[in-house]
């Protein structure tokens, strides 16, 4: 296993953030709950609220190790994120 608070580390702001993807943290692909752990960083960053209520996130296809970017965007109530790898293609989506 990793190091889960630098495996889980962003660059960026204003609702636009990057990854890498660490092969630490892999089982057939990068495990769900990590990549949700990514997510849930980049909305933390984000939102104005000290922690979130809830998080649901929909896996949309399978990560790859490399750099993932990852967009964050304030909903009525708090945030919402959407995980891009390299090339545009989505690949979770949080409500």
């Amino acid at each position: 296993m990793g190091d889960f608070e630098a495996d889980t580390r962003l660059t960026g702001s204003s609702g636009r953030y990057t990854a890498e993807i660490s092969r630490d943290w892999e089982i057939w692909g990068p495990y769900g709950g990590y990549m949700a752990a990514l997510l849930l960083r980049a909305a933390g960053m984000h939102s104005s609220f000290d922690r979130p209520g809830t998080l649901s996130v929909h896996f949309l296809g399978s990560a790859t190790f490399e750099t993932a970017t990852i967009e964050a965007t304030s909903g009525l109530v708090g945030a919402t994120g959407r995980v891009w790898a390299t090339g545009d293609r989505l690949l979770a989506s949080t409500t």
